[in-house]
Parts: C-alpha cells; sequence; structure tokens
C-alpha cells in the first residue's frame, strides 16, 4: 500500500520528460535570450551614439581642412594675383577636394567644376551632389575675391565609410554575442534537463520500491545540487519512515496477536466454567487486563502520532522549578528500584527554572527512569542529572547496567523495537520512541552513549527559553 502513496507523491515531479523542447523551454536558454534581447538593444543604442559622434568629429575635421585651405588660398590671391591662385588650383584638385574659381559671369577659370553652383554666400559649409564633376558628396564653402568667387570642398566619404565601418563591427560584433550567449544558454539548458532526467530516473526507482536510490551531486555548489542534497535528504526520511512503518507493522501484529490470544484463552476458560457451573470472575478479570494492555499500547501510538505530527502549542507550556518534579519522580519511583537493589540518585541545581510541558517532560524522565530499572540489571546505580549548558537544557539518565551496543543506539528509538527478540521482558517497545516524540516535539534531540565504565547513558537536550535564579 505504501508504494501507491509514494507514486502518487513523487507523480507530480517526474511528470516533466527531458527532451529537445523541454531543453529549448529551459530557464537558463530563456535567460540567455532575454540577456541577448537587452544587449541588443543597448548595442543599437551605444552604436547610434558612437556612429553620431564620430560622423560629428570627422565633419569638424573637414570644415577645419577646409577653413584651413581656404584661408591658404586667399593669401596666395593676395600675394601672387589671379595667376598666381589658378596655379595654386590646379596643384591642390583631387577627387577628394574640390578648388575652383569662377569669374563674375560664373564661368570656371580652371575648367575643373564648368557652372558654378548654387551656394548661398552666407552659408560657410555645405553639403552637395553636382553629377557635373563626381557623384561624391562634399563639405563646401563660398567665399569672394573680388569679383572672383572661390569654391573650396572636401569630399566626406571618410565619414561614410567611418559609418558603414562601425555599422558593420557593430553587426559582428553583436552577431558573435548572441550566437555565443545562446550556445551557452543551450548548453546550460541541456546540463539542467540532463540532471533532471537523472531526477525522473531516481525518484522513479523510488516509486517502484528501490528506497536507497539517491540523487547524484555534484562538487559544483550549484543551486540543483542544492535542491538534490536536500532531496536525498527527504529520501533518507522516507526510506527510515517507510522501514519504521515496515517494522511497525511487524512489531504490531506480533504484540496484538499475543494479548489477543490469550484474552480469546481466558474467555474460552471463562465460557467453560461457566458451563461447569463455576465462577468465571478469575477468567474475565483476566480478559480485561489483556483488553486493558491493549488500550495503554494504542494510547500510546496514538500519542507518539501525534506529538510527530502536530506542531508544538506553546499554550501548554509554563516555566516551573525542575528540581521537586524529578524529586517526586525519584521518590515514585524508588519502591521499584529497591526490589531489584538499585540505587537511585538525582543531581540537580535548586530553583532551575525551565519552561516547557511539564506533563510531558514528566512523562519522558519517568520512561527513562524506569526503562533503567527494568533493564539494568540489579545491584546497579541509576542517576539523574539536569543542568543547563549553552542556553539549552540537558537532561541525562545513566545506569551502571551492562547498557547496549552501539549498533543498537538509533534502533532503540524505533517503535516496539525490543533487543529482546523473543520479547519475554515485561515492555511494549514505546518507552524510548515516546521519549523521543516529547523531545522532538520541544524541538530539542536525544543521543545514547556508552557510561563509564559500563551501562548506558540517555541525554535530552532542549532548547528551551529557561532562567536560573
Amino acid at each position: 500500500m505504501w508504494r501507491y502513496y509514494i507514486r502518487f507523491a513523487i507523480w507530480g515531479i517526474v511528470c516533466v520528460r527531458p527532451s529537445r523542447s523541454f531543453v529549448l523551454s529551459g530557464n537558463p536558454l530563456k535567460v540567455a535570450l532575454q540577456i541577448v534581447l537587452l544587449f541588443t538593444l543597448l548595442l543599437i543604442a551605444s552604436g547610434a551614439i558612437l556612429v553620431i559622434s564620430v560622423s560629428n568629429t570627422l565633419k569638424a575635421e573637414l570644415h577645419a581642412q577646409v577653413v584651413e585651405e581656404s584661408q591658404l588660398l586667399q593669401d596666395i590671391y593676395r600675394q601672387s594675383g589671379l595667376a598666381g591662385l589658378k596655379q595654386a588650383l590646379h596643384q591642390v584638385s583631387s577627387s577628394e577636394r574640390i578648388a575652383d574659381a569662377f569669374d563674375s559671369n560664373g564661368l570656371s577659370l580652371t575648367g575643373r567644376i564648368k557652372f558654378l553652383p548654387n551656394i548661398e554666400i552666407n552659408q560657410q559649409v555645405i553639403k552637395i551632389s553636382d553629377g557635373q564633376f563626381t557623384d561624391n558628396t562634399y563639405l563646401v564653402r563660398r567665399f569672394q575675391l573680388d569679383d572672383t568667387t572661390l569654391i573650396i570642398g572636401r569630399s566626406d566619404n571618410i565619414v561614410a565609410t567611418a559609418k558603414r565601418r562601425l555599422i558593420i563591427g557593430f553587426m559582428v560584433v553583436g552577431l558573435i554575442f548572441m550566437v555565443a550567449a545562446l550556445l551557452i544558454g543551450y548548453g546550460l539548458s541541456h546540463r539542467s534537463a540532463r540532471k533532471l532526467k537523472q531526477f525522473e530516473q531516481t525518484l522513479s526507482q523510488v516509486a517502484g520500491g528501490d528506497l536507497t536510490a539517491r540523487l547524484p551531486v555534484t562538487a559544483g555548489a550549484e543551486q540543483i545540487d542544492r535542491v538534490a542534497e536536500q532531496v536525498n535528504v527527504q529520501l533518507q526520511r522516507l526510506q527510515s519512515l517507510v522501514y519504521s512503518v515496515q517494522n511497525t507493522n511487524k512489531a504490531i501484529a506480533h504484540d496484538l496477536k499475543t494479548p489477543l490470544s490469550r484474552a480469546q484463552i481466558t474467555l474460552l476458560s471463562a465460557l467453560d466454567a461457566c458451563d461447569n457451573g463455576e465462577d468465571p470472575s478469575a477468567s474475565i478479570q483476566q480478559a480485561l487486563d489483556e483488553n486493558s494492555h491493549l488500550n495503554e499500547l494504542f494510547e500510546t501510538l496514538l500519542r507518539i502520532s501525534r506529538l510527530q505530527t502536530q506542531p508544538a502549542d506553546t499554550a501548554t507550556f509554563t516555566t516551573f522549578d525542575l528540581s521537586p518534579m524529578l524529586t517526586d519522580i525519584i521518590g515514585f519511583l524508588t519502591p521499584s528500584a529497591e526490589l531489584n537493589q538499585q540505587n537511585l540518585c538525582i543531581t540537580c541545581a535548586d530553583h532551575l527554572q525551565v519552561t516547557a510541558d511539564k506533563t510531558m517532560l514528566q512523562q519522558a524522565v519517568v520512561n527513562l527512569v524506569n526503562n533503567a530499572i527494568v533493564h539494568s540489571g540489579q545491584n546497579t546505580t541509576i542517576s539523574v542529572k539536569a543542568e543547563m549548558t549553552d542556553h539549552a537544557l540537558k537532561l541525562t539518565v545513566c545506569d551502571t547496567g551492562k547498557g547496549i551496543a552501539k549498533t543498537h543506539f538509533n534502533q532503540v528509538l524505533e517503535p516496539f523495537f525490543r533487543l529482546d527478540s523473543s520479547r519475554s521482558t515485561t515492555g511494549n517497545g514505546l518507552g524510548l520512541a515516546l521519549v523521543q516524540a516529547i523531545v522532538e516535539y520541544h524541538q530539542g534531540s536525544i543521543q545514547l552513549q556508552a557510561n563509564t565504565p559500563q551501562g548506558l547513558c540517555v541525554c535530552l537536550t532542549f532548547p528551551l527559553h529557561h532562567r536560573e535564579n
């Protein structure tokens, strides 16, 4: 039955199968696409700003060159006249420059440009494109030298070339980045999909009954590895719970069978006594005793279950002096210890104030001391010690009996586990299980350790609010 519960719990986790479509829809690839989109927008914006800035800088440089050449030609005209100006114009003219002079009729003095371009005289720098001499675009300047009009210009090919190269460069960089980002995103998405596939396989094994299956965890501290660690912790807990349920079922079946069989036998004896005209009271009383034993067993199981499944109700917590409670417990159990020639002793500071559920704490100490009385043997010493350490209450119950093997330290905390496999001794194997449930209800811990020179110590640690007066 428990397999169906496990399958139902895991079904929602393993329903996604890593495939190519799953890789393409993986979060790493989505993040890569978002980064590519953001980078593209930033690249376009920064590229536009850079292109405009470089273009303006180059135009300013061309303008400075045109101004410088115009001043030079004016100086030549003043020194050498029109003849010297014509000679200079022939020398400076090229495919990247415009330099020509026009008479009062608008005719070219050098033949470089046939007709005077239509340029406003008050404009110093103008962009023109005149097919009569070239298809290029020029930054030009016009000024008058007496009756002569001088035209000076520079081709803006360098500006257009710089724009084109910058745009191509930005496109290449953007393309390389986009391809790299998408490849990296796809790789990470594929890696995540592969790990999720391992998740699916492991959880499918668990759903199939293999509770020892665990998720692989790599050395890198990735988020998915931390998730795998947490899942492994839960799988370990699931394994422990399932094994505990299995062992509990076996133990319950055994512990129920014996008292039920006894009750059946005693009731049959009572029936025979009635048939024979005898008094059946003794047999009926024995059957009632067996029934009471069963009620106690179920009540303890229900109490353990409630403690393990319900959150702590701090409304039941009170602050009380621990020393009188321990003294009362020792006084109550001393007659039972004296029957086994055992010595009970207590070590506790006066006015040791603790905050806890007093009834539960009392039940835990009673169970531990009574367990020591039953199992430590005759002529032993059982000590109870209470102290405050590191802002926590530490309760220790030790005996000088024969103790138990370290391999059984965890097993004896399981419900119905008994070292006496024949179950000939008194008890039902729920005492320590109830103690552990009470301690965990208080968010504490229980630890078993060997006593010196022999025996067993059970240490309870309660991280509770306390004050010591």
